[in-house]
């Protein structure tokens, strides 16, 4: 049996420590992880992933969100990952083949990711107000 809340909390920290942006941006990653939790819970993870690479606002906290899922996804052995393309096209394709396909899939990843964001949302607050941020 795997612990996913150890998975959810390592790569929500991956998420924060990887933050491409200068120490004060910890809120710009804020903004893209809250705005890809809106996703992911109102339409699913395929449209959480294709945010994350379509967003031109933030767009390097935004790889680096999607990344880490894609990261997390492969860390707990599900089908067809780690991805390690950048291609967003076969990024895609792989979350249509190997998670949308399956109801059962689908659903433990959008708790899963959730989770991960979550954690990553709190994270940036906290980094933020470290860093003096909002």
């Amino acid at each position: 049996m795997i612990n996913l809340d150890y998975y959810a909390a390592q790569y929500a920290q991956a998420t924060i420590n990887n933050d491409p942006g200068s120490p004060g941006s910890a809120s710009d990653m804020d903004t893209v992880v809250t705005n890809a939790l809106g996703v992911l819970q109102e339409m699913g993870i395929y449209a959480c992933v294709l945010f994350l690479s379509s967003t031109k606002a933030h767009s390097d906290q935004a790889l680096v969100v999607r990344q880490e899922i894609l990261n997390l996804l492969g860390a707990v052995a599900l089908p067809g990952f780690p991805d390690n393309t950048r291609n967003e096209a076969e990024i895609l394709s792989n979350i249509s083949e190997n998670v949308t396909r399956s109801l059962e899939h689908t659903l433990f990843v959008k708790q899963l990711v959730e989770r991960m964001l979550i954690y990553a949302r709190y994270g940036a607050k906290a980094k933020a107000n470290r860093s003096g941020g909002s």
